[in-house]
């Protein structure tokens, strides 16, 4: 889009909890189906847990997208005991969906992934969320057929997918 304002992603450190905190309760309130974590549950977190959660580790990281200096989104990738990843926590606030914004970061997340030589990569997606299977599959994830139920609302089913080709690079996939 010409004239939109660019999309800033960074990795957020300990001193980004606050920021995490209010993003991520924004997210689990306007998208409770999307997350394994329940809003309830984050929102009794103590200020210690928000810091561990922000401060990340060298496998795992979380990651704010910023356009026009205000977070815009987040997403993260976790390690595995196995030696894979999960793509986790990806939401994009509503008004800045549509503008790429989710793809950068994903692709931040798939890079710090292979970077950390973790591998394959995952995620899991809730069934009716139909914007965020098509962007996944955009990006080269298949669905597996695991399947289980959404922890806040066991009714609906989620779908495990795993990512079947290289790395996103982030510049062939603006957010502006």
């Amino acid at each position: 889009m010409s004239g939109a304002p660019s999309c800033v992603i960074r990795g957020l450190t300990e001193n980004d909890w606050e920021v995490l905190r209010r993003i991520r309760l924004m997210a689990l309130a306007e998208s409770p189906t999307a997350f394994e974590t329940m809003f309830a549950d984050a929102a009794a977190w103590s200020h210690e847990r928000w810091r561990e959660r922000a401060r990340g580790s060298t496998t795992s990281r979380l990651f704010m997208a910023y356009r026009d200096g205000h977070p815009a989104g987040m997403a993260g990738i976790y390690a595995e005991d196995d030696g894979s990843a999960q793509v986790i926590s990806v939401w994009v606030r509503p008004e800045q969906r549509r503008h790429g914004v989710a793809r950068v970061l994903i692709a931040a997340a798939i890079e710090f992934a292979v970077a950390a030589g973790l591998s394959p990569v995952l995620l899991w997606v809730a069934e009716g969320n139909s914007a965020a299977r098509c962007l996944y599959e955009e990006l080269g994830f298949r669905v597996t057929g695991r399947h289980k139920p959404v922890r806040s609302q066991p009714s609906i089913e989620e779908h495990e997918m795993r990512l079947h080709h290289g790395p996103v690079a982030v510049a062939e996939h603006p957010a502006g």
